[in-house]
């Protein structure tokens, strides 16, 4: 059986079939007003509340600050903590009883407890611990607080240190990492993208299946 004349293959992937099952296919929308609201009504709805309902970002994170110290280091972690817009700071007070009240009651989600002497290690050099307690019904958030608070707290040890790291030995690696897309973790930027390839992928398969019908 001998092959198609390259004439009739060309013919067959012709641009004018092409147009005319696309003009048949607009002709049909127009026609069927219910396609209409689920090619464009729903694909905008889906949008709208998956990518920008759906927030993900970690800001106005209620905190409360256990100072048991009542030093410089102390107040320092408080003014850093409440600078930017992750935290707002409710509170500070002496009493862990009173932070751990605080979280079982939801008026605060995280808790920085300062205990006493961590100035005073901090300039001799030594590692003070400074806990963290966050309240994890909302794991993700939880997360992102603990890690941002992790950072800050960080930061201020390596600025209160007595030796600084450029005076030891052989220096301490301080990487530091920059964000090029979205540096403000902002998650529509992230969401909308990826939520509208889902829904064009969807709604393709849906019409698809519907004209088949």
């Amino acid at each position: 059986m001998s092959a198609a004349p390259p004439a009739r293959r060309a013919q067959r992937y012709s641009l004018r079939r092409l147009f005319a099952v696309a003009r048949k296919e607009v002709i049909h929308l127009r026609r069927d007003r219910r396609m209409l609201y689920i090619l464009f009504g729903v694909p905008v709805v889906q949008l709208l509340l998956l990518g920008l309902a759906a927030n993900l970002d970690v800001t106005h994170v209620a905190l409360v600050i256990v100072d048991g110290d009542r030093s410089p280091s102390s107040r320092a972690i408080a003014a850093r903590l409440d600078a930017g817009d992750t935290f707002d700071l409710i509170g500070v007070t002496g009493s862990p009883k009173v932070a751990e009240l605080a979280i079982d009651r939801g008026a605060a989600e995280v808790a920085v407890v300062v205990p006493a002497g961590t100035d005073r290690a901090l300039h001799r050099g030594e590692r003070a611990a400074i806990p963290v307690w966050v309240d994890g019904t909302d794991t993700n958030r939880a997360l992102g607080a603990q890690r941002y608070a992790d950072q800050i707290l960080a930061a201020v040890a390596r600025e209160r240190l007595a030796v600084q790291p450029a005076r030891l030995p052989f220096g301490v690696p301080d990487p530091r990492a920059r964000v090029l897309y979205n540096p403000t973790f902002q998650s529509e930027w992230f969401m909308v993208p990826a939520v509208l390839a889902m829904i064009l992928t969807v709604i393709v398969t849906v019409l698809s299946a519907m004209a088949i019908v």
